[in-house]
């Protein structure tokens, strides 16, 4: 290479052969597009092809969830399969969106009696965790080993966000753990995690001494509705004696 940037008098075959060879490898990688999904999800084919790795420090560690599916063809969850808390465990909200495409069981659970959605609450990341909830048949209220839930896993990690999403989507603030613990009663050092589960189990309190007033009142009501109309209806009885007395006489 000289100062001006330019090869050398007799490297423009070099040159030449290194812009065919640029466009051959982009032609490679378009044909092969299908590898981002089976080779590292996110990786750089023109790198595999080249390189035979990638730069993307997921796809060269080769996560135990990618070499199970590329396995066993990527086709479904096998029974037991960890995949998908793997996927959770490791932050790969890729990989989760690729596995919950999959036939699976998102209510699965591991050794620890926990569900994805339990690992997915400790490690904080709100798109996977809202992956998670858009699954219509997803349980939010299992209790793993130790009885906890996955609001208790998210107060006791610190989650604020976590915490509110699940609140939102409907998580039980009432269930207990085999402690006798609510997630209040374990909620980390994030004082806005205590506060909020508090002031959300009061209002749900008053919500329902609101509902059995009004269901307390309207059982008042039919009662005198139905006090009403026997009032009315014995009235009626005496009148049609009394006429039918008259009548007579």
């Amino acid at each position: 290479m000289q100062r001006d940037g330019t090869l050398p008098k007799g490297h423009d075959g070099r040159r030449a052969y290194i812009s065919a060879a640029a466009r051959n490898l982009s032609t490679i990688a378009q044909k092969n597009e299908d590898l981002h999904s089976e080779f590292g999800y996110g990786c750089n084919v023109d790198e595999h092809i080249k390189y035979g790795k990638c730069l993307d420090g997921r796809c060269m560690q080769r996560m135990g969830w990618e070499v199970h599916k590329l396995y066993h063809g990527s086709q479904q969850l096998l029974k037991n399969d960890q995949s998908l808390h793997y996927a959770c465990m490791t932050n790969n909200s890729f990989a989760v969106l690729h596995l919950l495409s999959l036939p699976h069981d998102i209510n699965a659970l591991d050794q620890h009696g926990q569900s994805a959605l339990h690992i997915a609450s400790r490690q904080g990341i709100l798109s996977i965790v809202e992956h998670l909830l858009n699954e219509p048949n997803i349980n939010l209220h299992l209790q793993d080993a130790f009885g906890n839930t996955c609001l208790h896993i998210a107060a006791l990690a610190n989650q604020f966000s976590i915490v509110q999403l699940l609140l939102r989507a409907g998580c039980r603030w009432d269930l207990t753990n085999n402690e006798n613990k609510l997630a209040a009663d374990v909620a980390g050092p994030d004082q806005r995690i205590y506060y909020t589960l508090k002031q959300f189990s009061t209002e749900n309190d008053l919500a329902d001494k609101l509902d059995v007033l009004q269901t307390n009142a309207a059982t008042v009501r039919t009662r005198q509705q139905t006090a009403t109309r026997d009032l009315k209806t014995r009235a009626l009885l005496v009148r049609s004696q009394r006429l039918r007395q008259h009548t007579a006489s």
